[in-house]
């Protein structure tokens, strides 16, 4: 049986909207389970906990797999009483290709795949954050 990908329609967990999401891409090479619904509430739980505890957010997670066959999960935070995340809550905060956040077990091994993010300066020129 291969991976279930499909999220449920309106379903608050897996979506978020706001004009200046954050996404980026977590991709777990070796999860041992098949049905991906039910354990991205699990995902979810340890993710938002670890990045609410730096700045509020909402948080939304959409599964899909590529061509490989991984598991690939986009994360995508919302501020919260704001427009858009500044410099720091995104360097300190969302920065998850240094490895430092720990999945649960179940998900395995993974790399991170970061998006573009614009940012603006004092002087309104725009900058944009992205880590291979």
């Amino acid at each position: 049986m291969g991976l279930r990908t499909e999220a449920p329609p309106q379903s608050p967990l897996f979506d978020v909207q706001c004009a200046y999401p954050f996404v980026e891409t977590i991709v777990f090479r070796a999860p041992s389970f098949a049905n991906v619904l039910e354990y991205l509430p699990d995902l979810e739980k340890n993710l938002s906990g670890q990045l609410s505890s730096c700045t509020p957010n909402r948080l939304g997670l959409i599964p899909y797999s590529n061509e490989d066959a991984y598991l690939n999960v986009d994360i995508k935070a919302c501020p919260v009483n704001q427009k858009k995340f500044n410099y720091s809550q995104v360097l300190n905060c969302f920065n998850l290709t240094l490895q430092t956040y720990k999945p649960p077990e179940k998900f395995g091994p993974y790399y991170v795949n970061a998006h573009h993010y614009p940012f603006h300066d004092k002087s309104n020129s725009s900058f944009l954050l992205c880590c291979f």
